[in-house]
């Protein structure tokens, strides 16, 4: 586990007033083990947690069981999932499967590269993306098999905004503890706290051809874009091949050498 110093502000809200807690980087529930000190405050601590729950449970609850990423409430997480097999006849028939049978099955959200890379204009609208499903295919093909029904639905839900905003929440907090806010101007905590519509503006996908250099889940990029440097993260949740890799500006460069010594610093200190 990584534990980085107190940001003794509130990261989000930019608060030093009121009590504040630790921060996971990336959320407990997905396999996040980093961890930023005195960082959130109640009120925006309530607003991030809402999200992260939204996504942990409605789009990867089985997939995290299966794996065993950890959970606060250990004796809450159920052992059985539901799935529905439809007969012939078009009639369902409901059951809940073991979750070491069921074959969990999850959606993986294919993002265009953020509008400001991309030069694209702001706009509040959802971006064009493709949507995967992904699961253990020999787990279905052998309950498919077992069960002698023709076809099987899951519930999958794709819930873009909240999983965009946590991607963003994830890239700014990792930004903030590598260079305790020196050297850029922070470009999402609107995004993050529900008072920034442009999401997409900010928040995408990378191209196939920058695969290859990411090779870790919190990767930091000191970029140009329009003439301009900007703090460039690099995200990859559950574990690691799983998703897609996201990207998120994060920041905007106003002294780049104070950015460039604060990486040196802390990759000296790593």
């Amino acid at each position: 586990m990584a534990i980085y110093p107190p940001a003794n502000i509130c990261v989000y809200c930019g608060s030093s007033e009121r009590p504040l807690s630790d921060e996971h980087i990336i959320p407990l529930s997905l396999h996040g083990w980093e961890v930023l000190q005195k960082a959130s405050c109640n009120s925006c601590a309530d607003i991030t947690k809402k999200f992260e729950q939204r996504v942990a449970r409605n789009m990867y609850w089985p997939y995290r069981a299966k794996y065993n990423f950890p959970t606060r409430r250990k004796k809450d997480r159920p052992n059985k999932f539901p799935i529905t097999f439809v007969k012939h006849d078009g009639n369902e028939v409901k059951v809940k499967l073991p979750v070491e049978e069921h074959p969990n099955f999850y959606l993986s959200l294919l993002l265009p590269e953020p509008c400001l890379i991309a030069g694209r204009e702001l706009s509040n609208s959802n971006p064009e993306m493709k949507v995967e499903l992904k699961g253990d295919k020999k787990s279905l093909d052998k309950l498919m098999a077992e069960s002698g029904y023709p076809c099987v639905k899951i519930d999958c839900v794709a819930m873009w905004g909240d999983l965009c905003r946590l991607i963003a929440k994830i890239a700014h907090s990792y930004v903030f503890a590598v260079l305790r806010g020196n050297g850029y101007l922070s470009l999402l905590p609107e995004v993050i706290l529900g008072d920034n519509e442009y999401i997409s503006h900010y928040i995408g996908g990378i191209k196939e051809s920058e695969l290859s250099s990411i090779v870790n889940q919190l990767t930091v990029n000191l970029e140009e874009i329009n003439d301009e440097y900007y703090l460039v993260v690099y995200v990859q949740l559950l574990l690691i091949g799983s998703l897609p890799i996201y990207k998120a500006i994060a920041g905007k460069v106003t002294d780049i050498d104070a950015v460039l010594s604060q990486i040196a610093k802390a990759v000296s200190e790593s």
